[in-house]
């Protein structure tokens, strides 16, 4: 019998760190977390493959937010702008609406359509799987001063971070100041990179266990392949994460 786990899908936004903590501290299961911009579900779809091939899934949970850069990459491109990557364009052909804050709006029932689409079982209601999708506010959350920084966590199937404190604290940032795309290292994270570099940041850390360490050795060379590794303060940082599990 299979272990069950939760899927806590997030965008890689500093602003929704602590709520996506809380979420995976508060799970009764294995809590997997998976982020990238926007919490595009169909960019992450080898990650939760490979989750549910291993786990008996009780719930996916999508978090996307107001204000988010992703979306306005969308909106930029939904108005005749050149995408810098394929995958934006693919992204931005699942919109209906043209302006950043609609495409905000809409863009919870994409991905809970998309998450349907994995899951076909669950949305007709014969499967046990719980399929939700929210937009948060973000128009509070803390701006503390200091430099943004941004984290790639490469996980496994059997080990997810949360502990986005002690992640911040390792790169130098306030837990508030640090982006994180995480993934278990199938998918494309580039375009999302590509958004946190645009965005000004320009220190970056990959964190890997002793598992994914040549994963993010390959990625590193990705990345140095790309236009704007130039403006890259790049490193791997490895680091035995431990799994999420409450009780």
């Amino acid at each position: 019998m299979k272990e069950k786990a939760d899927i806590i899908i997030a965008c890689m936004d500093r602003r929704l760190n602590q709520l996506v903590e809380q979420k995976a501290q508060a799970s009764e299961a294995m809590a997997i977390v998976l982020r990238n911009g926007g919490a595009d579900v169909d960019n992450l779809s080898k990650s939760i493959a490979e989750i549910a091939s291993a786990y008996d899934i009780r719930s996916v949970s999508v978090f996307v937010h107001n204000d988010c850069a992703a979306m306005k990459e969308i909106a930029r491109v939904k108005d005749g702008a050149k995408a810098d990557y394929p995958e934006i364009s693919t992204a931005a052909e699942k919109y209906s609406e043209h302006s950043h804050g609609r495409i905000c709006e809409e863009n919870k029932n994409t991905q809970l359509r998309a998450l349907e689409k994995m899951f076909p079982a669950a949305s007709s209601g014969d499967a046990h799987t719980a399929l939700s999708a929210k937009l948060v506010d973000v128009s509070h959350a803390p701006h503390p001063d200091g430099e943004k920084k941004a984290a790639i966590i490469i996980d496994t199937v059997d080990k997810s971070h949360s502990n986005y404190s002690s992640l911040s604290e390792r790169i130098g940032a306030d837990v508030n100041n640090a982006y994180f795309i995480q993934y278990i290292g199938r998918d494309n994270i580039i375009p999302d990179l590509s958004l946190v570099v645009k965005s000004g940041i320009r220190d970056v850390t990959i964190f890997s266990t002793d598992k994914t360490l040549l994963a993010a050795t390959n990625l590193l060379r990705q990345i140095s392949a790309q236009r704007f590794a130039a403006s890259v303060n790049l490193r791997i940082s490895e680091t035995e994460i431990a799994r999420t599990k409450v009780r």
